[in-house]
C-alpha cells in the first residue's frame, strides 16, 4: 500500500466513520443544553468551516487523481513522462491536503469537546463576553 493510498485511506476514515460521530455529539448538545442557542454558536466557529473546506479540498484532490489514474489507461507511451509528473504532482497536493485535514480535523475535534464539557464552554462564553465588553 502506497502513501496515496493510505492518504485516501485517512480521509475514509474522517469522512465515513470520525465525521458522523462528531456530527452525532454537534447534535446532542442542543439536547444536552436545553438550548438550540449552543448549536447555532458552534455553527459559527471559524474551525467547523476551515474543517469542511479542508475536507472538500482533501476530496476534490482524491478525485483528480482517480480521474486521472483512469484517464492515463488511454494516453498513450509518448505521454507518460508528463503523466508521471502530473501523477506525483497530484500525489504530492494529496498528501499535503490529508496531512493538513488530520491537523484541522484534531482542532475540529477540540473545539467540539470545548463545547461538550460544560466548564470549557462556559469558560470560553466567559472569555467571547469580555472581548465583546472591551
Amino acid at each position: 500500500m502506497g502513501l496515496i493510498e493510505i492518504c485516501i485511506s485517512f480521509q475514509i476514515a474522517i469522512l465515513g466513520v470520525a465525521y458522523p460521530i462528531i456530527l452525532q455529539v454537534i447534535t446532542d448538545l442542543d439536547s444536552k443544553y436545553s438550548s438550540t442557542r449552543i448549536t447555532q454558536l458552534f455553527e459559527g466557529e471559524k474551525a467547523q468551516n476551515i474543517f469542511h473546506y479542508t475536507l472538500c479540498t482533501s476530496l476534490f484532490m482524491t478525485l483528480i487523481y482517480v480521474i486521472h489514474n483512469i484517464l492515463s489507461k488511454f494516453i498513450d507511451d509518448s505521454t507518460l513522462l508528463n503523466s508521471l509528473i502530473t501523477i506525483y504532482s497530484i500525489g504530492f497536493l494529496i498528501i499535503t491536503s490529508t496531512i493538513v485535514l488530520v491537523y484541522i480535523f484534531i482542532g475540529y475535534v477540540s473545539k467540539v469537546m470545548t463545547y461538550y464539557k460544560t466548564h470549557k464552554l462556559i469558560l470560553l462564553l466567559k472569555e467571547r463576553d469580555e472581548k465583546a465588553n472591551k
